[in-house]
């Protein structure tokens, strides 16, 4: 298989790895998912994922719809993880 074969595979597996936790396509170029995680005395709590052009090669843009704080994410409304972090 040619790389890029590979890496059209390795991507179609990671878009059913979202839509298996809940994830849904906002657009029909499955760039955008929305990806409910929980309901919190603060509202629901769901992350948005936009997937760059070169996913899975480029770590998605991922934002919260509430401020959160995680040790892995420290505080974020709208978080970009570059892939050296």
């Amino acid at each position: 298989m040619s790389f890029f074969g590979e890496l059209e595979r390795l991507r179609g597996r990671q878009l059913a790895s979202l839509v298996r936790a809940g994830g849904r396509a906002k657009d029909q170029q499955q760039t955008t998912f929305e990806v409910p995680v929980a309901d919190t005395s603060r509202g629901s709590l769901s992350l948005q994922l936009q997937l760059p052009s070169e996913f899975p090669m480029k770590v998605p843009q991922l934002q919260v719809s509430i401020p959160v704080q995680h040790r892995w994410l420290g505080y974020c409304r709208q978080c970009t993880r570059s892939s050296g972090s």
